[in-house]
């Protein structure tokens, strides 16, 4: 139904009056917005108001006609667009933290679910769109005013930004059926884009979160020790404080000391300094000073076993499994029964936490690693050997009932070892590599139960 000429003076009169005060909204609710988007850049990648900042009198009075049409009593005081701003996040995922926050910030938020805000259109136009509103004293002159704010992924804009004018304004009921429909097959080839960049967000969050607890780990196994402590002291390092700025200091140092000068605790130093910095150059250089220990002290047999679990630590993984692996030869030759306990316990947790790590696995090294486990099952169990033989069935285990068992032995051993941090350290790592396990288990039994499924 055609707006009346009376009608359109009347709206004319009204935008005219309100227009400053929409501007004004507009700012306000933007800078709203970008607060948030500093406080979690992570979430927010770009916030925008719509150009122009407030709709235009043509476009308003086209809508209301447009709306009466299933809506004959569809006026100005309707129009909740006439603000408008657009919140482009990098991940599906990220568009549910804004969401909550604007549920959190503003009076009142609308559609009240996120299933209601969701457009879904055939012609492949996706994003949430709401309507705000503020209240409270402070804006009073905003309260009777309403703001479009429509959350979208990146690749979601994209699509918009590509077919919008084609699609939405007037000359998309001139567009044939073909077209159409390629605009859609762009759509769903963006939306799958969008999730396989939100499983590798997944993945990367997972890896984040894993090398923390890894960090934890050797922070309390290392670097709290009292002789490894001392060590770094006498050389000047602070296992606490140091930062990147000590790379090269610390590289220089390294290379200066003489091989007969080294000790097993300032190869722990080097290695400690190493994977807390996280630098390529500082790692190979702690792998170096290890080796040359290693060469200088043949009299020590514990020597290869030292190497292995630095290498371990640092992420080397196969070069790790193989020293400890040779330590335990020699130990099962020379019959020294405290290597050997330590060694087959490295072994079995080294194989495991690679296994679980990167998906690294050599049949030879499991069959043996399974021996050992035998072994150690028949020996007192400390708090270390409870929680390996917890991690070989979370490992290699293919029922979700094995890891609840290796979970089971990782609760006997953090009570064993009550008040030791390196454990409690171990505890959440384990728990959190058991979780992921488990979660992979049932994504891959509803993979294959959606591949049986039959096609009609």
């Amino acid at each position: 139904m055609l707006l009346s000429s009376s009608e359109i003076a009347s709206i004319r009169e009204v935008y005219d009056r309100d227009h400053e005060v929409f501007h004004r909204f507009s700012d306000y609710v933007l800078s709203e917005c970008r607060i948030f988007q500093r406080e979690h850049p992570g979430a927010v990648r770009v916030v925008f108001a719509r150009e122009p900042p407030i709709k235009t009198f043509d476009s308003i009075c086209n809508k209301i006609e447009a709306r009466r049409k299933a809506t004959p009593t569809y006026a100005y005081d309707n129009v909740e667009d006439i603000v408008a701003l657009t919140i482009i996040c990098p991940y599906r995922t990220d568009t549910r933290e804004v969401i909550a926050w604007m549920r959190q910030t503003f009076h009142q938020v609308l559609p009240k679910t996120d299933a209601e805000a969701l457009r879904d259109h055939p012609d492949g136009h996706r994003g949430y769109h709401f309507i705000i509103s503020v209240g409270g004293r402070a804006h009073r002159e905003f309260r009777r005013l309403k703001c479009e704010i429509q959350v979208k992924t990146i690749l979601e804009e994209a699509f918009d930004a590509k077919s919008h004018d084609l699609t939405y304004k007037p000359i998309a009921g001139k567009i044939d059926h073909d077209l159409k429909g390629q605009f859609a097959l762009l759509s769903a080839l963006l939306r799958a884009i969008d999730d396989q960049s939100e499983f590798l967000k997944r993945l990367i969050l997972k890896q984040r979160e894993e090398l923390a607890l890894r960090r934890a780990i050797v922070h309390q196994v290392y670097a709290r020790q009292p002789d490894v402590i001392k060590a770094g002291h006498e050389r000047g390092i602070d296992l606490e404080t140091m930062s990147s700025g000590d790379i090269d200091n610390i590289l220089v140092l390294a290379r200066g000391i003489p091989s007969q000068e080294l000790t097993a605790a300032l190869c722990k130093v080097f290695a400690s300094c190493a994977f807390r910095l996280g630098d390529v150059f500082l790692q190979d250089e702690a792998i170096e000073v290890v080796d040359r220990y290693v060469d200088a002290n043949p009299q020590d047999g514990w020597r290869v076993y030292l190497r292995g679990t630095i290498k371990w630590y640092l992420g080397r993984h196969e070069g790790g499994i193989e020293d400890i692996a040779s330590g335990l030869r020699r130990a099962l030759e020379v019959g020294d029964q405290d290597l050997i306990v330590r060694a087959m316990n490295n072994f079995v947790y080294f194989v495991s936490d690679w296994k679980c790590l990167l998906g690294g696995e050599r049949p030879a090294w499991t069959m043996a690693a399974s021996e050992y486990v035998e072994k150690l099952e028949a020996l007192e169990k400390d708090f270390h050997i409870e929680d390996t033989l917890g991690i070989f069935p979370v490992a290699f285990g293919t029922t979700i009932e094995e890891i609840e068992r290796g979970r089971g032995r990782f609760r006997a051993a953090r009570q064993k070892g009550e008040g030791d941090p390196s454990c409690e350290a171990y505890y959440r790592l384990h728990e959190f590599i058991a979780l992921r396990r488990m979660l992979e288990l049932l994504e891959n039994q509803q993979g294959s139960g959606l591949s049986q499924c039959k096609v009609p």
